[in-house]
């Protein structure tokens, strides 16, 4: 037994056993993590849209704003950065840059050149206590050479929020007055957040 044991380990063979072993720990310890899961250890949950629904006010079209797993949201201005900003820990030393808008033409469309601006939506978002939301550029929007960078959307918060719109396309992008630029996620929490969002821009653009 020690001879074929040897054998295995000079040839190579060991590894092999070795890494099959390895797998096989893993494949229990999904095993395991799976049947937590299914007694209720871990949750999470998605709202799909029609449950979402209720959360978003202002809409252009629910109907169609309405997705399988979230709400879309709509562009209402545009603005362009004119200074520089400031970020600290503490947010008494924050500044934020000025901001500059951009009108949309007779038709209703905006061409901008490569760079970042600040994008208002038309609709009013507000989190229950025990929700929170993530965001997802439009796909879209990205294959026009563009995105959304985003922040995350606490409990509590309510206002007409805004996101950074980064325009990578060298030949630029043009946009139409209540796009559809993005969709948003909500997730319910396992309990009540401990505190909900009073900040700054609690209210905003309402």
């Amino acid at each position: 037994m020690a001879a074929k044991v040897n054998r295995a380990f000079f040839t190579g063979d060991f590894c092999g056993c070795a890494m099959l072993m390895a797998l096989g720990r893993f494949l229990v310890s999904i095993k395991k993590f799976c049947i937590n899961l299914d007694q209720g250890d871990y949750s999470m949950s998605i709202l799909t849209g029609g449950q979402a629904r209720g959360l978003v006010e202002s809409m252009i079209d629910a109907e169609t704003q309405t997705q399988m797993c979230g709400m879309e949201l709509t562009l209402q201005k545009i603005e362009r950065f004119t200074s520089a900003g400031a970020v600290a820990f503490d947010n008494k030393e924050r500044t934020l840059p000025e901001m500059l808008p951009i009108d949309f033409d007779e038709s209703g469309w905006v061409q901008l050149s490569p760079g970042s601006y600040l994008v208002t939506f038309n609709e009013i978002v507000s989190i229950p206590r025990d929700v929170t939301a993530l965001a997802r550029a439009r796909s879209t929007l990205q294959r026009c050479g563009a995105s959304l960078e985003t922040a995350l959307w606490d409990p509590g918060y309510r206002g007409r929020s805004q996101s950074l719109l980064v325009v990578y396309n060298s030949h630029g992008l043009r946009l139409k007055k209540n796009a559809r630029l993005m969709q948003l996620i909500f997730l319910r929490l396992e309990k009540d957040a401990e505190k909900v969002y009073t900040g700054k821009y609690q209210g905003e653009n309402i």
